[in-house]
C-alpha cells in the first residue's frame, strides 16, 4: 500500500488499478483484514476524487469485513456518511440514524477521536453551522491535534478557515490561515 500512495496523482487510474490488484491479492491470501484496509483505502481515494457513488460502495463493503465495535469500523463508516453526504446520495434522516449509532459505538468502547467526529457529523447532517463550527475549533481540533491525525487536522483548519472568512470574522480567518501556511 506504501508503494501504491507514492504514485503521482497525475496517474489516477494506475492508483485505483493497484488497489483493486491489491484487493484481489488479498482474496487469493484468504486475508479478510487485509482486505478491509485496502477497501477503505480505495474507498478514500475516491471520495478524494469526490467520486462518492464508488466511496460509499467501497466503504461498506470495508465496513461488511471489520468487527462493528471497532475504531477500524468506525473509520469505514464515518467516510461512508461522509461521502453519502457530500454526494447527496442518502437521505440525511437516514444517516442520522448511521451517526448515532457510529456515536453509540465510539462512546461504549470509548473512542475519543471517533466521538469527535460523530458529534460533528451529527452537527453537520443537523445543519447546525455555527454549533459544527464552535465543536470543530474548541473540541474536535485540539483532539485531531493530541493524536497526530495530518488528515483531519487540515481539513479542520481549511473548513474553520473558510467558515471565518464566509462570516467575516477577519481576526480568527487570519490566525487559522497561518495555521495552514505553518503546517
Amino acid at each position: 500500500m506504501l508503494m501504491i500512495i507514492q504514485v503521482k496523482d497525475n496517474d489516477n487510474d494506475e492508483i485505483i488499478n493497484r488497489f483493486k490488484n491489491l484487493i484481489k491479492s488479498c482474496d487469493l491470501c484468504h486475508a479478510p483484514e487485509r482486505k478491509a484496509k485496502v477497501l477503505h483505502h480505495l474507498a478514500f481515494e475516491y471520495y478524494r476524487r469526490k467520486n462518492y457513488d464508488q466511496a460509499i460502495l467501497y466503504f461498506k463493503e470495508s465496513m461488511s469485513l471489520k468487527i462493528q465495535e471497532s475504531p477500524a469500523y468506525l473509520l469505514s463508516l464515518e467516510g461512508f456518511i461522509r461521502s453519502s453526504f457530500d454526494g447527496e446520495l442518502i437521505a440525511s434522516d437516514n444517516l442520522i440514524r448511521l451517526a448515532e449509532d457510529g456515536l453509540i459505538i465510539a462512546i461504549r468502547i470509548n473512542q475519543l477521536l471517533y466521538i469527535h467526529l460523530f458529534k460533528l457529523i451529527l452537527y453537520l447532517l443537523r445543519s447546525k453551522e455555527k454549533e459544527y463550527h464552535q465543536y470543530l475549533a474548541n473540541k474536535a481540533l485540539p483532539t485531531f491535534v493530541k493524536f497526530g491525525v495530518a488528515f483531519l487536522i487540515q481539513r479542520s483548519k481549511k473548513e474553520l478557515f473558510n467558515y471565518y472568512s464566509r462570516m467575516n470574522f477577519q481576526e480568527k480567518a487570519l490566525e487559522m490561515a497561518k495555521l495552514l501556511f505553518d503546517t
